[in-house]
């Protein structure tokens, strides 16, 4: 019996070649007339899981030849329920033992078929015709005839061996659809063993097939333990794999009436249950793609095999083969997330990429003098500024300690970074006029920007006194005022232009101010020198006691000699 995912289509076939076909909606199977005298082995169901009718399915057969049929279930009793019955292609080996077809992303019009045989597994990939107008007309033929498949053969074994082809369930816990484990994985029973891998999905060309299979392995039939025969030895001649089928991270295979499975990342045997007794025999493994379920029939019997979170040690096997990211989405709990990004950042730093070390150190329980003495060695300032931004987002704001010392510590960082751009930007200016400046200019306006975000994001953590010696002593004006202008400290910056005799900087501050005791300190040194404008201002205001600026009014009646309708005091 086939019974395609979404359980709307049972084909029953039997050892005479008959063919019948049940819908779900349905109370009497059908005979499927056109299919007479086909032995069926495998269908490949339409990837788009249709329900009211198979729409176009491929069907393998004893025969070797793969046909293409569509069922439409009839209420008619004249009526056949296959529209159409096409060959659409004939191996050569016998038995076609399995056969699965899915989508190319983004070519609705691109169709990937596999087909396998006792010792060939064929991959097509490649355009599908357009319907005929009745749906008459086979869509697949046109992909068997253009496309040559890609072959992956092994030598023909002694005797008839089980073969079949399983595809790994939907995924249950897609939370990563970009990751290691969002393409499905195929395995292909053979005489030799188990070859599987990757359901690649690009690129979207004939190379498909050998990208496919070059990112493919064999199982061998030598890694499944041996049987061990009443007396408790294990038996010397190897049994062959009866049956076998894919959950998302393991192969489930029959041996002689034991279930093994095997982990597909590293090929550790992680269960093997003896679950039938030597007079029983199975009829074989069978998988729920929709539910992830996997069950052992018998003659007589029904076996659940319950899969309980086998992703669990996923994280281990990916951080083993240095796939970091992987490994990471993988990680459940915290130390499992942290040895990931320890030995993550480990790596890095031996390949020599300190920044992106940097990030991943930064989310790591290790030593924080550990990483900052690694990247102080190897003068690398900008992964050490990079860690540091990294590890202060880390702490939480009770660690009032541990973020003043981190901000302090990045402020003088920034500092010569800014310094050691501006030395490079003059030093080529002076080697040569032709030297190209333009890239330490970017570099330094990213960096200029990056401060301004620190600042800005961490301005509660900087120590004031301290942040304002340490700009200084690098001589920082711009960084110094954006500072002050961020923490609100407008008298800093008023005394700053005032001391340097910049009064456009000075009245463009003033002119936001609402203190009147702002007014009153810079009142005679700014009436003696901009008298006109700082009036305007003054007029603007309507909280100032006129007592405390006569002094100011005064001194400036002293210094200037203007008739007295210009007279700034009088106005």
């Amino acid at each position: 019996m086939f019974l395609d995912p979404s359980a709307s289509h049972l084909i029953i076939t039997t050892t005479l070649g008959e063919n019948y076909y049940l819908h779900t909606q349905s109370r009497q199977p059908k005979a499927l007339s056109r299919l007479k005298g086909v032995v069926i082995e495998s269908i490949s169901w339409n990837p788009s899981q249709p329900t009211a009718s198979t729409r176009e399915i491929l069907v393998g057969a004893a025969d070797g030849n793969v046909y293409e049929v569509y069922i439409e279930p009839s209420t008619e009793f004249y009526r056949r329920e296959e529209k159409y019955l096409k060959g659409v292609y004939k191996t050569s080996e016998g038995t076609v033992t399995g056969v699965w077809t899915d989508l190319v992303p983004g070519r609705p019009d691109f169709r990937r078929v596999l087909v396998a045989t006792q010792n060939k597994l064929l991959h097509f990939v490649g355009r599908i015709g357009r319907h005929g107008s009745e749906g008459s007309g086979s869509i697949f033929s046109k992909l068997f005839e253009t496309e040559a498949p890609t072959v992956h053969e092994i030598s023909r074994g002694s005797g008839a061996t089980p073969s079949m082809l399983s595809v790994s369930p939907d995924q249950q816990d897609v939370a990563f659809p970009d990751s290691a484990g969002s393409e499905r994985a195929f395995a292909w029973l053979s005489s030799q063993g188990v070859f599987h891998g990757k359901l690649l999905l690009a690129p979207e060309s004939a190379d498909l097939g050998n990208k496919v299979y070059a990112a493919s392995r064999l199982l061998p039939r030598s890694l499944i333990p041996p049987s061990q025969s009443a007396g408790g030895r294990n038996k010397t001649t190897q049994e062959p794999i009866h049956s076998m089928i894919l959950t998302q991270w393991h192969v489930l295979c029959l041996v002689e009436g034991r279930v093994v499975a095997i982990n597909r990342e590293d090929d550790t045997v992680v269960y093997d249950q003896v679950v039938l007794e030597p007079s029983q025999s199975a009829v074989g493994l069978v998988a729920d793609p929709k539910k992830n379920t996997f069950w052992l029939f018998t003659k007589q019997e029904i076996f659940e095999i319950v899969v309980n979170d086998e992703s669990r040690d996923i994280w281990k096997i990916m951080l083993r083969s240095r796939q970091f990211e992987a490994a990471s989405q993988y990680a459940k709990t915290p130390a499992q997330k942290d040895a990931v990004a320890t030995a993550s950042g480990d790596y890095l730093v031996s390949k020599n990429q300190y920044m992106e070390a940097a990030a991943v150190y930064g989310r790591s329980s290790k030593p924080f003098e550990q990483v900052a003495l690694t990247f102080i060695d190897q003068g690398e300032q900008d992964a050490l500024r990079k860690y540091l931004l990294t590890k202060l987002s880390t702490f939480k704001k009770t660690s009032v300690m541990q973020r003043v010392m981190l901000t302090s510590w990045l402020m003088e960082i920034f500092m010569a970074k800014l310094n050691s751009l501006d030395d490079t930007i003059t030093t080529k200016a002076e080697l040569a006029e032709g030297m190209n400046t333009a890239d330490t200019k970017d570099q330094l306006s990213a960096i200029r920007r990056e401060y301004q975000d620190f600042v800005t994001k961490y301005k509660a953590d900087l120590n004031r006194k301290a942040t304002y010696e340490t700009i200084s002593s690098h001589g920082r004006e711009e960084e110094l005022l954006f500072f002050a202008k961020v923490i609100n400290d407008y008298n800093y910056v008023l005394a700053y232009w005032v001391q340097r005799e910049n009064w456009p900087e000075t009245l463009a501050i003033l002119q936001k101010q609402t203190d009147p005791e702002v007014f009153y300190r810079y009142s005679s040194v700014l009436m003696a020198h901009v008298g006109g404008e700082f009036v305007d201002i003054m007029m603007r205001q309507a909280n100032l006691n006129p007592r405390k600026l006569i002094p100011a009014l005064l001194n400036y009646n002293k210094i200037t000699s203007v008739p007295i309708n210009q007279n700034q005091a009088v106005r």
